[in-house]
């Protein structure tokens, strides 16, 4: 059932750690319904896996963006879904 996916995009450039490896169908969990896909993202210790409902080029659309989230932190960008800097202090008087 695993085949390779056009969808993937495979030139990572020359920052770009994780890459997209795959995006193939698998059996919809139990109580779940629809199509559902699983995505390997591949880099830095071990894979990133996940599964989520909708077409394949849904699921790597997502699968793409989140590989884009980790590069991004990688290279000291940042993720927008976590700032950085000053974090809450307690201040006593």
């Amino acid at each position: 059932m695993s085949s390779p996916n056009p969808i993937v995009e495979t030139s990572p450039g020359p920052a770009e750690i994780y890459k997209l490896s795959e995006v193939v169908k698998v059996s919809t969990p139990d109580g779940a319904k629809g199509n559902w896909y699983r995505y390997i993202i591949e880099g830095g210790y071990a894979p990133v896996t996940g599964s989520r409902p909708g077409t394949q080029k849904q699921v790597a659309a997502y699968a793409n963006e989140l590989t884009k989230e980790l590069n991004a932190r990688q290279t000291g960008g940042g993720s927008p879904g976590a700032p950085r800097g000053k974090k809450n202090q307690l201040i006593l008087k």
